[in-house]
């Protein structure tokens, strides 16, 4: 069985990584403006499976030519993509969606800003990346403000859907946290390009499999009503109300484009600072959620997001510095670029 040799990350390289993992994530941070239209529409479940179907297309060039990058490998290199898979493009997405019909966007898309936690832990624990000391005082007040962020009232945090919203959003936070460090383990024997569409495949069949465990199949008529829809946007453009093409820019913007990035970058990062590149893209998803949607935070949640940023910035810190020598010797493919 075949592996490529682990290679002394570029000096460019140590610096391009975060940026890409950083570009990746300010373009996953638009998916908000289509997902609430077509949430509207379609069942979680069938929403993220139809986007799959968009970027299965999107990026079939990828697939096509990329899939040899797939053979040869360790079964552990195999099973953290398939990890990586279930977790972050299908469970994530799955619950993301959820979680957005149930709570207002701004405060859901912040809320997601503790998914540094669960990655830092799983680094640690996957990868043997390092803890910091100041770990367990910052993680512990990113999730406590991270419930005072997502009411606008006190006595709204116990309601049920308040409640069944914020476990949404935490589980994706979990489950895009957890996918970071598994696909960083599986980045240090699978070329990028490769893993990305190998990624993409896992996640289409374990977002099917769900639709068929909740009873809701996916329907031809029903994917063929989205498509029918195509050309009220090539005759709109792109203010157009046409199902496919909130599906394309979905599978564009907040798919395909952001998973290239994302993994290129991931390649030659580690999964602990990776995570908090990823806060980008909460920037994003602000110029989306309140810029765009108009919903705006009442003064608390101002305060609350605020502290949140602040104590994930520490904590980034503090990582990185617990991280430095292990950054220095990061090990990448060879051959990945």
């Amino acid at each position: 069985m075949h592996t490529s040799p682990p290679v002394t990350t570029p000096t460019n390289w140590r610096y391009l990584g975060p940026i890409f993992v950083a570009v990746g994530a300010c373009l996953w941070g638009t998916e908000t403006l289509y997902r609430v239209h077509l949430n509207h529409r379609f069942s979680a479940d069938l929403l993220v499976f139809y986007e799959h179907l968009f970027i299965l297309a999107v990026m079939l060039p990828v697939l096509v030519t990329q899939w040899r990058g797939i053979l040869g490998h360790s079964r552990r290199a195999y099973v953290f993509l398939t990890f990586s898979g279930i977790l972050g493009s299908a469970l994530g997405g799955y619950t993301f969606t959820k979680g957005l019909g149930l709570m207002a966007p701004t405060a859901a898309n912040l809320l997601l800003n503790v998914q540094p936690v669960f990655g830092a832990l799983m680094a640690y624990f996957l990868l043997r990346e390092k803890i910091s000391r100041a770990f367990p005082l910052w993680a512990g007040l990113c999730l406590l403000v991270g419930a005072a962020l997502s009411v606008k009232h006190v006595g709204d945090l116990w309601q049920g859907n308040t409640l069944l919203g914020m476990a949404y959003i935490v589980a994706t936070a979990f489950c895009w946290g957890v996918s970071t460090a598994f696909g960083r383990g599986a980045l240090l024997e699978i070329p990028p390009m490769a893993a990305a569409g190998a990624r993409l495949l896992v996640g289409t069949l374990s977002i099917y499999i769900l639709c068929l465990v909740q009873g809701q199949p996916p329907s031809l008529a029903e994917f063929d009503e989205i498509l029918a829809t195509a050309p009220a946007m090539l005759q709109g453009g792109l203010l157009s109300a046409s199902l496919f093409k909130d599906f394309l820019l979905l599978a564009l913007f907040a798919g395909a484009m952001p998973l290239v990035f994302y993994y290129k970058g991931l390649s030659h990062t580690p999964a602990s600072v990776s995570a908090f590149c990823e806060m980008l893209q909460t920037v994003a998803a602000l110029v989306v959620t309140w810029g765009v949607l108009g919903d705006a935070l009442v003064p608390h949640q101002m305060v609350a997001a605020v502290v949140l940023l602040f104590a994930v910035i520490r904590l980034n810190a503090a990582q990185q510095a617990a991280n430095v020598e292990l950054a220095d010797a990061a090990p990448t493919l060879s051959g990945a670029h």
